[in-house]
């Protein structure tokens, strides 16, 4: 999991966790896993502090809340969600809905101050939050996992934004990585409520560093008019530089 503080404000970057599945009762039960957050998502204020749900994939009482502790933050999560039979939370089966607590520690982008060496077996960030684009970048063995968000004017799937600013895919969006790098391009099309044909690219591509990962980002869309020329709109390109992000030393 990842966060961002800024002042009071808390969001969440990405949450990943092992949850136990079912399909007829807990003695079928089978291990699966959650990938949550495609984009920053702010806390607000809720029953348990700040906090937000876990949308559209969890169930009512799936949760995130995290506060600030000193230098570090706490909270806890839960994920619970029955589709028929079949059944999902976190933790095992008893009790049916248990929130799962947990402790981050203060990060610092290498290179800005002293920061603890990488722990073994860890998955390597990188995060930039700068201009109109804001990226976080997991390595997972040989993947790299995107997420993140960017200001754009420019309709997503048929629809002007009604934010200032729209994930960079609708779903946490993974890539390959070969000879230093990685590139991943998507296309999606359909129609507008108007009935309008539309059709979007979306591309992100980097070179892939021990302290950064540095790349572009751009997305375009196309709709198709009854009468006219067809209209294009694109975001980018946008280039970003993410630094590596480790435990700040002494904290």
């Amino acid at each position: 999991m990842a966060f961002k503080v800024a002042g009071p404000r808390v969001s969440v970057l990405a949450l990943e966790a092992p949850i136990y599945c079912s399909e007829g009762g807990p003695s079928e039960r089978f291990a699966g896993r959650m990938v949550m957050f495609p984009e920053p998502t702010l806390l607000s204020a809720g029953p348990r502090g700040p906090e937000s749900p876990l949308r559209p994939n969890g169930g009512p009482s799936s949760y995130i809340a995290a506060a600030v502790d000193g230098t570090a933050l706490t909270g806890t999560f839960a994920f619970d969600v029955t589709e028929g039979s079949f059944h999902c939370q976190t933790v095992g089966y008893y009790p049916s809905r248990p929130a799962v607590p947990f402790e981050t520690v203060l990060a610092e982008p290498v290179g800005s101050g002293p920061t603890l060496p990488p722990a073994k077996g860890e998955a390597p960030i990188f995060y930039a939050d700068g201009g109109p684009l804001e990226v976080l970048l997991q390595i997972v063995d040989d993947s790299i996992e995107i997420r993140g968000a960017v200001r754009s004017d420019c309709p997503v799937r048929g629809v002007k934004p009604s934010r200032a600013r729209v994930s960079l895919f609708p779903d946490v969006t993974g890539a390959k990585r070969r000879l230093g790098g990685f590139r991943r391009t998507t296309h999606h099309q359909g129609k507008t409520k108007d009935g309008l044909n539309w059709s979007e690219t979306t591309s992100v591509s980097g070179a892939i560093g021990a302290r950064e990962i540095s790349g572009v980002y751009s997305r375009t869309t196309t709709t198709r008019t009854a009468n006219g020329p067809p209209r294009r709109c694109t975001t980018g390109t946008l280039p970003f530089r993410a630094p590596r992000y480790l435990p700040a030393a002494g904290r």
